[in-house]
């Protein structure tokens, strides 16, 4: 019960803070494609086509919606009934909330202290990130709660093993491949992390393995079902980050397409930009300044005294992070790799425990950088929340509605500016910088 009222005293906040101003302005052309969905969802359970519980959702010409969010939406739609528009974005504001949740909740399970669960969750919902993109109604955030979910599972399994956790856990990233087109990939990436640790700490069962892979292939049947109906928008849906039917057919090509030194100099580039500590904390901001130490120490003490299961899981998800949105030379695409947010939380509440274990002057620098952290967090969202140049998000979200294409094509598709956060030097989001397609 103390439990769910602490975490639910880091979620409350969070949410009230991103629903402040929502209806401000109209929806941009992106939400208003989620809107049209939603709504039509909501009224017969048919999306705007007239196909009933369609799996994705087809806006225009090479354009489809992820299930995700228009299913969301719609949910909201329909229990809410809200009179304005742009309530839509509340279900935004609402995963947001979520993400707290859950991440106090994996957070309890990694350190077993609840000021640190308080610490991991207030971290995830101060970064400027995060708050942007859970107050648009865009599909960027979404990936974030299945992913922390089978992170819950993966940790919990550890302290309690049950083939039923990894059953869920695989679950919960079969049903997140349909929250982003680049959990296509991730979400398969963070299943082969599952087995890595479960090799590495012996416990890779073949009744382990077996429920992990049987909880992801359940919706994989479904979404392998509907490619079946629908070959035509397989390019247009699972292959706009997955694998190119040309290379699924002919894998030594696709091999070979990937280790092009072009390619992956461009790959590496793009994915670096998505870690380069300068953006990460000075050039979005993604993350706020004054949290970078604790990612320094947090990263100190999980490559050096912990170095187990744990570190690898979260050091690990760190890294993998980006791998997917560097397939598009954009370099600084955030609102493609937000999955990055809970395992920098994450590591930066174990930097907090390593500067609070320390000697008592270290303990006060962290207390000094934790009331710094909701400072500039303060200042930061009074400054975008008055800003009447922002409504959530730059337009053209790329993270909604991506203008599909081959691999070797997609370099030179319009800009989607919404996979990117852009400010001057005051650190606040800037209209002219957003961009069109």
């Amino acid at each position: 019960m103390r439990t769910g009222a602490a975490a639910l005293g880091a979620a409350i906040p969070i949410a009230i803070v991103a629903a402040i101003g929502l209806s401000r302005t109209p929806l941009r052309a992106d939400e208003q494609l989620v809107l049209a969905q939603a709504r039509a969802v909501a009224a017969d359970w048919r999306d705007t086509e007239g196909h009933r519980l369609p799996l994705y959702f087809h806006a225009h010409d090479s354009v489809w919606l992820q299930p995700s969010v228009v299913y969301a939406s719609a949910l909201w739609l329909k229990v809410a009934s809200p009179a304005s528009p742009t309530s839509v974005r509340a279900m935004s504001v609402l995963v947001g909330a979520l993400d707290a949740v859950l991440m106090y909740a994996v957070a309890r399970r990694l350190f077993k202290r609840e000021p640190m669960a308080l610490v991991a969750a207030v971290s995830l919902g101060l970064a400027p990130a995060h708050f942007i993109y859970s107050r648009a109604a865009v599909d960027s955030l979404y990936p974030v709660p299945f992913v922390l979910a089978w992170l819950w599972c993966v940790v919990t399994f550890l302290a309690r093993p049950s083939p039923a956790l990894l059953f869920a856990g695989g679950l919960c990233l079969g049903i997140g491949v349909g929250s982003h087109p680049t959990s296509v990939v991730m979400m398969p990436i963070f299943l082969a992390m599952t087995y890595v640790v479960l090799l590495r700490g012996g416990r890779a069962s073949p009744a382990s393995l077996a429920a992990a892979i049987a909880g992801f292939a359940v919706p994989m049947l479904v979404l392998g079902a509907w490619i079946a109906r629908h070959p035509d928008a397989y390019l247009d849906t699972v292959g706009v980050f997955g694998p190119h039917p040309a290379h699924v057919r002919n894998p030594i090509d696709g091999v070979r397409a990937f280790l092009n030194w072009n390619t992956l100099t461009t790959r590496v580039t793009t994915y670096w930009s998505l870690l380069d500590p300068s953006w990460l904390f000075v050039g979005g901001p993604v993350l706020l300044l004054s949290q970078a130490p604790f990612v320094v120490a947090g990263v100190r003490r999980l490559a050096i005294a912990e170095r187990g299961d744990q570190a690898l899981l979260v050091l690990g998800g760190l890294v993998a992070a980006p791998f997917a949105a560097s397939a598009i030379d954009e370099r600084h695409a955030i609102g493609r790799a937000l999955i990055i947010l809970p395992f920098a939380a994450l590591i930066a509440a174990y930097g907090v425990l390593e500067l609070w274990s320390a000697s008592r002057r270290w303990r006060c620098v962290a207390a000094a950088l934790l009331v710094l952290m909701a400072i500039e967090f303060g200042v930061f969202a009074r400054g975008y929340l008055t800003n009447t140049a922002n409504d959530g998000v730059p337009s053209g979200s790329a993270a909604t509605a991506i203008r599909c294409s081959p691999p070797a094509a997609r370099a030179a598709s319009a800009r989607p500016a919404s996979a990117m956060i852009s400010v001057p030097a005051v650190r606040l989001p800037r209209s002219s910088d957003a961009g069109s397609e």
